[in-house]
Formats: structure tokens, C-alpha cells, sequence
């Protein structure tokens, strides 16, 4: 899994970083990000990650549009379920 920010149509934005912690979580860090603009932030789920009955896991919530204010560190809790 991974992280993605774009700014309208541009390519990924600002470098990520994954470490993994309690309780069967995940925390991800995207650091360089320009402030005062809409960010498009998305959970990127690897294809080949399959729930137990083989389906694919559904990322809630979905994308998300944020404007960061300058040295602000927002937040998004993302979870996976098997349907």
C-alpha cells in the first residue's frame, strides 16, 4: 500500500514513507508538500493484496481533497475491509 498526492493532474507530489506499527497498522508520512493549494490524497492499494475469500479490499474513505495550511500536519485515517 501507498499514498498518492496530486495536484490536479500532475504526477505524484511530495516523497512518502511507510512504517509499520501496533496492532496490525500501518502509518504513512508524504513529506514536501506545497501548502495553500488542493492536494488530492488517495490510499493506493496493491493489486495483489486479496482478502481471504480472494477479493480485493475496499479503501475507505475514498480520495480525498485537502488544502494544507503552512506547517500543518493534517490527518486521514484510512481503513481496509473485506467484503
Amino acid at each position: 500500500m501507498s499514498v498518492k498526492v496530486t495536484e490536479g493532474n500532475s504526477a505524484a507530489l511530495g516523497s512518502g514513507e511507510v512504517k509499520q506499527s501496533r496492532n496490525n497498522r500501518c502509518s504513512f508520512t508524504v513529506a514536501g508538500l506545497p501548502d495553500g493549494t488542493d492536494l488530492q490524497v488517495a490510499l493506493v492499494v496493491d493489486p495483489g493484496l486479496k482478502c481471504a475469500n480472494g477479493a480485493a479490499p475496499t479503501a475507505t474513505p475514498g480520495p480525498t481533497t485537502m488544502k494544507i495550511a503552512k506547517y500543518a500536519a493534517p490527518v486521514v485515517s484510512y481503513k481496509l475491509t473485506c467484503g
